[in-house]
């Protein structure tokens, strides 16, 4: 993770658990300078009228009208604008509302980053289903129209696009035996498998499992596995009233103290202020709890 960046934290009503606003900027309006972050939420962006570039992991990639940019929680990104109008609507969305259906088709395309380009028809009907979602997102009591509507836009965008185009290299889909143990992992992050039960699962030797996990997924498994933690835990946070040591053991984490290390290093805060910068109550206090 570029260590420039710095953590968005995106304010969601309670109960809510995505935001879309219609952004427009007047002609003459200046140029928006790029600046890096990332953030807990996935990301969709419906491009109206733009002109600029979207920047990841070094790589530029030009923005025009009528497009889509997908971006998985966690991913450094920043966008760089020119001067002039511009339209587009901006979907932040929790990402437990499609991580588990990401090796199914329509969706995916959408487990990286990708610059998606529907044929008009399609665009059309994703412009108004934007509009709509824009409408109602903010309301707590609307999310389950919210979540029908943003099913909608992404399957149109993932199995309508004419191009789709990846903006980071492309890594082979898990094989099977790996795909156990991301699925022990997800469905159980508190108790998830250690190295050598993994290797078990995935019928391994700890170092062969090891060398493979990291080619396929990126990050070695303690690595990966504690992201996944942390990423949860932001969530958790902002949804669970209870202590953060709660969050901290019902995750695995070792102590409350422990996860505050790990949570403030990743995140720039500490778990309860990531809390109070949200606007909600920073939880019950409790003996010997580490901020």
């Amino acid at each position: 993770m570029d260590v420039s960046a710095t953590c968005e934290l995106i304010r969601t009503a309670p109960g809510a658990f995505l935001l879309a606003d219609h952004v427009r900027c007047p002609a003459g309006n200046p140029a928006f300078r790029p600046v890096p972050h990332f953030h807990p939420q996935a990301e969709l962006v419906w491009f109206r009228k733009v002109t600029g570039e979207i920047r990841l992991d070094g790589q530029t990639h030009p923005l025009a009208d009528g497009q889509a940019v997908y971006l998985p929680p966690m991913q450094v990104h920043a966008f760089a604008t020119g001067t002039g109008a511009r339209d587009w609507v901006l979907i932040q969305f929790d990402p437990a509302l499609i991580e588990g259906r990401l090796h199914q088709p329509p969706f995916r395309s959408l487990a990286r980053p990708a610059l998606l380009s529907p044929a008009p028809d399609i665009a059309a009907r994703i412009d108004l289903l934007c509009t709509w979602l824009a409408g109602i997102a903010g309301s707590a009591d609307r999310m389950a129209e919210a979540q029908r509507l943003l099913d909608l836009i992404l399957i149109l965008l993932a199995d309508g696009a004419t191009k789709a185009a990846p903006l980071l290299p492309d890594r082979a889909a898990p094989p099977d035996r790996l795909r156990d143990v991301l699925a022990a992992i997800h469905a159980a992050p508190g108790t998830a498998p250690s190295l050598a039960q993994a290797a078990a699962i995935a019928r391994l030797s700890p170092a062969t499992f090891s060398r493979r996990f990291k080619a396929t997924i990126g990050l070695g498994y303690a690595a990966y596995l504690q992201m996944h933690r942390l990423n949860l835990a932001a969530r958790h946070l902002l949804t669970d009233p209870g202590h953060v040591a709660q969050v901290a053991y019902g995750l695995g984490f070792s102590s409350a103290a422990h996860f505050s290390t790990l949570f403030t290093r990743r995140f720039g805060t500490t778990p309860r202020d990531w809390r109070r910068r949200a606007g909600l109550p920073p939880g019950p206090a409790q003996k010997n709890e580490n901020e």
